[in-house]
């Protein structure tokens, strides 16, 4: 997981502590005031990382926040996503205060992205503390955007809000920023791409 990309449903102390990014830093310390523990806000929580590849796992390693509330990570549900979140595999934390949950080595299975649930968790606060997750693997070959930078067209658009934005490469959401697509409002609308190929 280390270099991928990581993201999760909210971050309690934004701006502080807490990022998602810290739970693939490579930095296993689960003492939350040490600043490298991911901490969501909390209420159905998820974190995910991208592995940016299509991988071949066969080991998933998660190191719990220590200094405190280690029974939050109970009944939290580890999955294995394809590329396209389609889930393929699934491991629930049984433990009732784990430093550390390993699931594996299993038979390998594969998958883009690692998402770690908690719905409500033993005290009801749907929190997830993460000091460290590690997925362990093989990489079998980049995830190709098929639609990256093709011919896009939608029914209508609303200002400069070209279907082409919706395959420019730029996932920001934020329309003030350019890089969003948008119709008008009509009773049916609809986007599309030609891929150019036959996928």
């Amino acid at each position: 997981a280390l270099n991928g990309v990581a993201r999760q449903s909210s971050t309690y102390q934004a701006g502080i502590y807490g990022a998602a990014e810290l739970a693939i830093d490579g930095n296993t310390d689960g003492d939350y005031s040490n600043g490298s523990v991911a901490h969501t806000g909390g209420g159905n929580s998820w974190w995910e990382v991208d592995l940016d590849c299509i991988a071949s796992i066969n080991r998933i390693v998660v190191y719990n926040r220590k200094d405190c509330c280690r029974e939050d990570l109970k009944d939290a549900v580890v999955s294995i996503l394809k590329y396209d979140f389609t889930e393929v595999a699934s491991y629930t934390i049984t433990e009732d205060s784990p430093e550390v949950v390993t699931f594996g080595p299993f038979q390998a299975v594969e998958g883009t992205y690692v998402k770690i649930s908690q719905d409500t968790g033993p005290r009801g606060a749907g929190i997830l503390m993460l000091a460290e997750v590690e997925v362990y693997g093989e990489n079998l070959g980049p995830v190709n955007n098929l639609a990256l930078n093709k011919p896009a067209e939608q029914s209508s658009t609303f200002e400069k809000a070209y279907a082409s934005k919706a395959v420019d490469g730029d996932i920001d959401g934020n329309y003030m920023l350019g890089s969003v697509s948008q119709t008008l409002q009509q009773p049916v609308n609809w986007w599309r791409v030609n891929l150019e190929v036959i996928a």
